[in-house]
């Protein structure tokens, strides 16, 4: 079984402030209701996404791809990001049993290339057997 979903790189802080969503914004100075409104968002989108898949009952590995506006952008920081809010929601909305060791058994990123209209992570999750 494979699951494929786009996420959104960008998050709109207000309505003229948007910041790219990475380990660099969640280990800044914003305030803890900002970082807690930001995945409480990714958790919810993720819900709706997912939300007529069936459960994996096993292991699963995960790949991601980047596909950044700004050619400086460090992906690995935006990518580790993304990655810790899927896994506490599709964990949180029982997709998987567990995103531990015992069940999440890998994961992987490669860069997509510059898009500059639609930056994003695409994402796979993928059961152990294939």
């Amino acid at each position: 079984m494979s699951i494929k979903l786009e996420l959104p790189v960008y998050f709109n802080i207000t309505k003229d402030k948007k910041v790219l969503v990475g380990s660099n914004f969640a280990r800044s100075k914003a305030h803890y209701h900002t970082l807690n409104k930001v995945k409480r968002y990714y958790n919810d989108l993720v819900a709706d996404k997912l939300k007529e898949f069936e459960p994996i009952g096993g292991q699963f590995k995960v790949r991601y791809t980047y596909f950044y506006k700004n050619p400086l952008t460090d992906g690995s920081n935006v990518v580790s990001q993304i990655d810790k809010y899927l896994l506490d929601a599709i964990q949180e909305i029982g997709l998987v049993v567990n995103d531990n060791v015992k069940y999440n058994i890998g994961a992987s990123w490669s860069v997509g290339g510059q898009d500059k209209e639609n930056p994003r992570v695409e994402v796979e999750i993928y059961d152990e057997n294939i």
